[in-house]
């Protein structure tokens, strides 16, 4: 498989599909595009386009390779646990003093909704006794497919797994089968809706964003254009929470300033601005 033949195939499945693969990695689609490619049998990319035109079950499948859409809830919890305790009470108390009692949160790259739903529960506990605050979460994938799944909002115990007992049984109800069911009040504390990371966000003045274990997938340039993005997404002193594997780099750490490195939470930068 060429460089060639791969540039091909995006222009190709851009024009039969409408999603650009340009922004991913060579190497990365390569090993995706071969791995579907093996398991279809087929021995050409124009093969396999030709199948993805014709197959939606196979265009949803290839959508979940490059999206590798494994979630669990409250992962990474110490991560959860720092943003709460210091992030989401400054958020908390800057809304307090100023007109607005709205919470806005985008979940980038959300899967199976679970990071989003995790959001949610977090929030629900935290402003227990606020009827004044609303509350804003969106979720956003690529995969339709995904999001309906998000919308269904059904967990196997492998999701759950991070989910203490009591969270267990105050948000969840146990189906046949070994799902468990999240509880209604949480569900339509989120809305979910296909959007490619390069397109339109769904919100404007974002308290905070989470994007994690996404941008790996990404050119550095096109990380930076998204990063730039999120920037101008955040409202003023808005935070974005990352993948412990990824970075921010060049300029753009003057725009983003690190809050937590290690749990790789930054905050916008007021003082730069981009023009």
């Amino acid at each position: 498989m060429e460089k060639e033949e791969i540039k091909a195939f995006i222009t190709m499945f851009r024009r039969a599909r409408g999603i650009d693969l340009s922004s991913y990695r060579e190497n990365f689609l390569f090993r995706r595009l071969s791995h579907r490619m093996k398991l279809c049998n087929l021995d050409s990319l124009a093969e396999y386009l030709s199948r993805i035109k014709k197959n939606d079950e196979e265009f949803n499948k290839f959508l979940d390779t490059l999206a590798i859409n494994v979630s669990q809830f409250f992962r990474d919890s110490e991560v959860f646990d720092y943003f709460r305790k210091y992030c989401l009470k400054d958020i908390i108390g800057r809304k307090e003093s100023g007109a607005s009692k709205t919470i806005r949160i985008w979940s980038a790259g959300c899967a199976q909704g679970q990071e989003t739903y995790s959001l949610a529960i977090m929030l629900k506990e935290e402003l227990v006794q606020r009827k004044d605050f609303f509350v804003k979460i969106w979720g956003t994938d690529i995969d339709s497919g995904i999001l309906e799944k998000a919308r269904e909002a059904k967990y196997d115990l492998g999701s759950l797994k991070e989910v203490d007992k009591r969270r267990l049984d105050k948000y969840f109800r146990p189906l046949p089968g070994g799902l468990f069911q999240l509880d209604a009040g949480i569900k339509e504390m989120a809305r979910f809706t296909r959007c490619d990371l390069f397109c339109e966000p769904p919100l404007k003045y974002v308290d905070a964003i989470f994007c994690r274990n996404v941008m790996i997938y990404f050119s550095w340039k096109e990380q930076d254009r998204l990063f730039n993005k999120f920037y101008n997404t955040l409202c003023s002193k808005g935070y974005l929470v990352i993948g412990k594997v990824e970075t921010i780099r060049g300029d753009l750490r003057n725009k983003l300033l690190p809050v937590a490195l290690s749990h790789k939470i930054f905050q916008k930068n007021q003082e730069k601005k981009i023009v």
